[in-house]
């Protein structure tokens, strides 16, 4: 498990702070998977329905320092956007916990339910829905959404906006597994999930 971690806050009032870590979250994303960086995300303020104001990234030293001094988080941190703490050593005494990226959430977003609907269309496997029939459904699906979401956050990628459902259900934890994929969510690995620090 790792020793040194950064905390990165979400400035401004609480409307503003569910973007701004979208923001982040996208910007993380890039860094992990250009550079090729092991490091975990921890979201010590996630409540039921929301991400919180702050995350934690854990890691080695040297990854630290490199996703610190990214001129896309400064660029962020200069723009009063978020405020980047220096590295810091984990506290002795802490609890364990794994975050990691739910799927079957994203399946009943109204999105997803279009791009599927318009990848059978092409294929011929299912009826194609017009543009019409998907826009009556809009909000009777976004309400069920509302109700149903576990906390995200959105990822921008290639012009699209993909929610990244977080989740930390009871999982079977692997404390020497420090694997975590290019989101900085827990690996599996032989059933057990790679954990972080929480305090």
């Amino acid at each position: 498990m790792f020793s040194e971690y950064i905390e990165i806050h979400a400035q401004g009032i609480a409307e503003d702070t569910h973007f701004i870590l979208g923001k982040l979250f996208t910007r993380i994303h890039g860094i992990l998977k250009s550079h090729s960086l092991n490091i975990a995300l921890g979201f010590p303020d996630l409540k039921e329905y929301s991400p919180g104001k702050l995350i934690r990234c854990f890691g080695v030293t040297k990854d630290l320092a490199q996703l610190e001094q990214n001129d896309g988080l400064l660029q962020l941190e200069k723009r009063n956007m978020i405020l980047i703490n220096p590295i810091a050593s984990v506290p002795k005494n802490h609890d364990k916990i794994a975050y990691r990226r739910l799927r079957d959430p994203e399946k009943t977003t109204h999105s997803f339910k279009k791009r599927l609907s318009l990848r059978n269309g092409k294929r011929g496997i299912l009826p194609h829905l017009s543009p019409i029939d998907l826009k009556n459904n809009i909000n009777d699906v976004e309400e069920k959404e509302k109700i149903k979401r576990p906390p995200y956050l959105i990822l921008e990628r290639n012009g699209q906006k993909l929610p990244i459902h977080i989740g930390t259900e009871r999982l079977k934890l692997d404390l020497d597994l420090c694997q975590f994929n290019t989101y900085g969510f827990a690996k599996k690995m032989k059933e057990c999930y790679a954990a972080v620090p929480s305090f």
